[in-house]
This record gives C-alpha cells, sequence and structure tokens, in this order.
C-alpha cells in the first residue's frame, strides 16, 4: 500500500470488524514502528471506500457510524493492545503516535515520565525518555505540552518538557519557583487559574479554607460560577449563604 500510494485507512474500512478482530495479527505482521506511526498518523474519521476508493465498492451502503469515532476505535484498540504486549518497551513510539490521536497528552507525558524513573533506577530501555519526549515534541505543540504538564502538577515533568524546547528559562523559572512557595491547593488553584481551567480552580480555592474565602467570593462573582461553587459546601456553612445572597 505504502508503495502503490493507497491511503492507508483503506487498511481499516475495508473491513473494520476484521481488522479489530485481529490486531494481533496486524501487529505480528508489522514490526516496523515507523510503519504503524504512519498508519495512525493518517487515520481520518472518513470511511475512504465511500470517498476516494468508491468505485471499488459499488454496493457498500453508507454508514455514518463507520467513521463516527473511528480514530477513537482503532486507537483504543492499538493502546489495549501494546499494553498487554510482552514487546511493550519497543512499541513506546506507536504507542504515544496512538494517544496523541486520541489527544490523550497526559498519559503520553506520564509514560515518558516513567520511562525517565526507570532509567534513573538503570533499567536499559530500547527508547529513551529524551528520544520519546523528542518524538512527542515533533507531534504536539511544545507550549500546549507544557501546559498539560503544569496541569498535571509535576514540576519535574514541566522542567523535563521545558528542556527539551526552545523556551528561555527566564519564561518559566520564576513562575514555577513562585508556585512553590505556595501552599498545595493554593498552587493548584494558581495553576487552574492560569489554564483557565475555571471550576478546578473553584474546587482548590475552596479546600484552602476559610482564609481564602473572600479571594473565592471574588473569583465565583468574576467567572459566574455559582453553580459549581455552591455544589462544593454545605447549605448550612456561612460562605454558602454569603456566596447565595452575593
Amino acid at each position: 500500500m505504502r508503495k502503490q500510494r493507497i491511503n492507508l485507512n483503506l487498511i481499516y474500512d475495508h473491513n473494520p470488524k476484521l481488522f479489530t478482530e485481529s490486531i494481533d495479527k496486524f501487529f505480528d505482521a508489522i514490526q516496523n514502528n515507523s510503519w504503524l506511526n504512519l498508519f495512525l498518523s493518517d487515520l481520518e474519521n472518513v470511511d475512504v471506500t465511500k470517498t476516494m476508493y468508491t468505485s471499488c465498492y459499488p454496493d457498500r451502503k453508507d454508514d455514518a457510524d463507520r467513521t463516527q469515532g473511528k480514530i477513537q476505535h482503532v486507537c483504543d484498540i492499538v493502546i489495549a493492545h501494546i499494553n498487554k504486549a510482552n514487546d511493550y518497551a519497543n512499541r513506546i513510539l506507536p504507542l504515544l503516535t496512538a494517544l496523541i490521536k486520541n489527544n490523550d497528552f497526559e498519559k503520553a507525558l506520564t509514560i515518558i515520565n516513567n520511562l525517565k524513573k526507570e532509567e534513573l533506577n538503570g533499567s536499559n530501555l530500547p527508547v529513551t525518555s529524551d528520544d520519546a519526549l523528542k518524538y512527542l515534541l515533533y507531534m504536539v505543540n511544545v507550549d500546549n505540552l507544557f501546559d498539560v504538564a503544569l496541569g498535571m502538577y509535576d514540576f519535574d515533568l514541566v522542567l523535563l518538557v521545558a528542556n527539551k524546547s526552545q523556551k528561555d528559562p527566564k519564561e518559566y523559572v520564576a513562575m514555577l519557583n513562585e508556585l512553590n512557595e505556595m501552599d498545595e491547593n493554593y498552587k493548584r488553584f494558581t495553576i487552574n487559574k492560569h489554564l483557565k481551567r475555571f471550576e478546578k480552580a473553584v474546587q482548590c480555592l475552596a479546600r484552602c479554607g476559610p482564609s481564602r474565602y473572600e479571594e473565592l467570593k471574588t473569583f465565583v462573582r468574576y467567572h459566574s460560577l455559582y453553580r459549581e461553587a455552591l455544589g462544593l459546601f454545605s447549605i448550612n456553612d456561612n460562605i454558602y449563604k454569603q456566596m447565595a445572597d452575593d
């Protein structure tokens, strides 16, 4: 298919049921990770038997369900196969490709973090954490990846991403130092506020206790998050009454 420049989506679209049932054979047949990465990267939520190859499938009926969620379905079965495979360590790059195609950046970064920990314990891995991260940075904008790492509250991971990027340390070191001086809940509030994850920010700020209630009321009022905030307290709490009357 590569030599004849046939769209690789046809591997799945030709017979989705057979592909799903034969995922083990598919992996056994394709040992080259670059080819697997190419297949995964080319996936689209389109049935090519109804578009570019429709003349070869004249009897195939239109079925929207065939394409809805196709990328996620294929990536899910690929991820499940790799996670249980004996050669898991050799399939890290296709695993990362499937996760990124699924927009699951946190799991991709968690894998890289785990690779780093294994290396620190003396493990000799087929794919190093550095190589895996460099590969990830080919597929994902570094600023997006930095924000994902920050949103995981793992500053070692944040630094790992930042150090492999072209980011100027002046951009992030001061911010990380400032965050490190805060207590845990307020640090998480500040991060979520920075990432515009306002519902999570409210939860973290509420856990900071009465000393932050004035700030909480201001934040809730500004972002109109009354329903989310009130759900965090008992109706008998003073802060509940104050926000309900606001």
